[in-house]
């Protein structure tokens, strides 16, 4: 997500960009998933957009885990992280997140400017192994140059020449007028 500063009243206005992946690039990214998959060994890979839309998965999840929800939270993560890192003057390109636990271990990182990738390893490979791999097939993956799509700014919402959002709005507030009167 990219902030658009330029507008006349100096509000911020976040723009969504959307990333269109082509059926060569998406065959590219199969590869280095499996080969990372393999490598690692992971138990999991995961390949989101920032926006947390899901490009690609190899491996099994832990029972119950709805991908969109974990592709969502992902990009949410490195977003904050990132965010963080900005703050406090730590930022660095191809940042890295690692959650160690006891027995499984998870690694977040930047996949280029608009790719996540996340990897899911026991608690037996090698920290750096699996970081060293995870690093080669993010930058490999951020080598592959993604097309943007047109941006849709959040104070837009398309096709809504019928007013659409406003009936949504209007229905949420009587639900709420709803609840108080009861």
């Amino acid at each position: 997500m990219t902030v658009d500063k330029s507008h006349e009243d100096n509000k911020w206005h976040a723009i969504q960009k959307r990333v269109s992946v082509t059926a060569e690039q998406q065959q590219t990214i199969e590869k280095i998933v499996t080969q990372l998959k393999t490598q690692t060994p992971a138990l999991f890979v995961l390949v989101t957009d920032r926006n947390g839309q899901v490009v690609h998965s190899s491996g099994e999840l832990v029972q119950g885990t709805a991908l969109a929800e974990l592709a969502a939270l992902l990009a949410g993560d490195l977003a904050a992280s990132s965010e963080i890192a900005h703050l406090t003057g730590t930022y660095q390109r191809h940042q890295l997140i690692l959650r160690e636990g006891e027995t499984l271990n998870s690694f977040i990182s930047e996949a280029g400017n608009d790719l996540v990738l996340f990897v899911h390893t026991t608690a037996e490979v090698p920290l750096g192994w699996a970081r060293l791999l995870l690093q080669e097939a993010a930058h490999r993956i951020a080598e592959l140059k993604l097309d943007m799509a047109e941006p849709i700014h959040s104070a837009e919402v398309p096709g809504d020449e019928d007013g659409f959002e406003k009936r949504v709005k209007e229905s949420i507030d009587g639900l709420w007028d709803q609840g108080k009167s009861s």
